[in-house]
């Protein structure tokens, strides 16, 4: 269970954030200087921080969001448009095609925010930025009838609970691996089920039913396991030992190098033995010339023997 508890901007100065499994702010914009810096310091330390962006950030940067462009106010209207739907965060993420936006914020995310709901003009609508060891998950819709109809919506409080569960770890049915690593889905052949991967698409097909029971992921992102006992999250991350820029010792850089043998330097000798020679061809013309020859030969003395005998018939 999660215990709420209420404060100001006063608070985020003065008492250790350390204790609060996540912290939520309701207007970015009206944060003091100091106060910024702790939350921000507090989710590099491994925090996590649902905020939403207020009506007077007009032409100021957030704070909150070191990088990325001053916010500059719209008075188009705009819908929802792209929704990362894998995020566990946004699993109904058909009613928020709902919310209509009267107004809304224009930014620039920074280099290293992932968008995971933008409206149809392309503005960021729900940020996620990793910030050291912890998360920050940033709405720029200010929740005011005026800008929008978001908070009448049953998908806003979905939304505050899948966060809070994301956010804060609660959340049991998703578990983490890495890409090429095998993971235990908990399918059976008899019971069925399905996985979608991070794009959405259905990873097992009628021939990989009976091997439903392991997954070896591909892609990087939230894979989805629907089964009997209802939906699971799989994060699947890049391993860590591939961006290890740790030097290798010298030792086993050595040992490496030896198994490099040089090939030898080819000799005319073994060019000349290397080079094949041409098969020579022989006519067999002046065989069948001598073997003619010696059957005109044999058949000579027998003609020659069978006239001796006639001659000396009579006598």
């Amino acid at each position: 269970m999660l215990r709420v508890e209420q404060g100001n901007s006063e608070v985020a100065e003065t008492n250790p954030l350390n204790a609060y499994s996540a912290i939520v702010v309701a207007d970015a914009n009206i944060l003091s200087s100091a106060a910024a810096t702790r939350i921000r310091d507090y989710v590099v330390a491994g925090g996590a921080v649902l905020a939403t962006l207020g009506q007077g950030a007009s032409g100021e940067r957030v704070a909150l969001l070191a990088g990325a462009a001053s916010a500059k106010a719209s008075d188009e209207p705009a819908a929802v448009g792209e929704i990362v739907t894998s995020h566990p965060v946004l699993r109904e993420a058909g009613d928020w095609h709902r919310v209509r936006f009267f107004r809304h914020w224009r930014l620039e995310p920074g280099e290293n925010d992932k968008v995971l709901i933008a409206l149809d003009d392309g503005a960021p609508l729900l940020i996620e930025r990793t910030m050291g060891a912890g998360r920050l998950l940033f709405l720029t819709a200010p929740l005011d009838r005026a800008w929008n109809d978001l908070a009448i919506h049953p998908v806003f409080v979905s939304f505050i609970a899948e966060s809070a569960r994301y956010l804060t770890g609660h959340d049991s049915s998703a578990v983490s691996s890495t890409a090429g690593a095998v993971v235990m889905t908990g399918l059976t052949a008899a019971a069925g089920g399905q996985i979608f991967d991070p794009q959405g698409q259905r990873v097992l097909g009628l021939a990989d039913a009976s091997a439903a029971d392991r997954l070896i992921p591909e892609l990087t992102g939230f894979y989805e396991v629907r089964g009997a006992q209802g939906v699971r999250w799989l994060a699947v991350n890049v391993d860590g030992r591939e961006s290890d820029l740790t030097h290798l010792p010298k030792e086993f850089v050595g040992r490496w190098q030896a198994l490099r043998a040089s090939p030898p330097a080819p000799t005319e000798a073994a060019a000349e033995t290397s080079t094949p020679k041409p098969p020579v061809s022989r006519s067999l013309g002046w065989l069948l010339l001598v073997l003619a020859a010696s059957l005109l030969f044999v058949e000579l003395l027998l003609a020659n023997h069978h006239l001796a005998i006639r001659r000396e018939a009579p006598r």
